[in-house]
């Protein structure tokens, strides 16, 4: 999702600064550099493939509630595939997986609020 994540912040870039992280690896996880990046943006947009439900979006939530939730100027968003089974079709693949789309969407919305 890191190729998605970096084109929305070019699509965004002429309303937005978005800082793009890319955590290479989920464990350890870098707390440090999560954090250090949501007091730079004071906000968070968690993109992963995987569904909502698992996946490593819930342990980078989970530290941001617990140790930088005074960062926070908006609510922490998760932008992840909906809780159902991989599709085997390519076309209903397409529509599973957070697409550029909806992520500029999400950002958008995430940078109004």
């Amino acid at each position: 999702m890191v190729d998605i994540a970096l084109r929305a912040a070019v699509a965004l870039e002429d309303e937005a600064s978005v800082e793009v992280l890319d955590l290479r690896t989920v464990w350890p996880l870098d707390g440090d550099a999560i954090l250090e990046s949501l007091g730079r943006t004071s906000r968070v947009c968690v993109l992963q493939e995987a569904s909502s439900s698992i996946g490593a979006a819930g342990s980078v939530l989970s530290l941001i509630a617990q140790e930088g939730f005074e960062l926070l100027d908006a609510p922490p968003l998760l932008v992840a595939a909906p809780i159902a089974p991989v599709p085997f079709a390519p076309e209903l693949e397409d529509a599973y997986i957070p697409s550029l789309e909806r992520v500029v969407e999400e950002l958008r919305r995430l940078g109004a609020y």
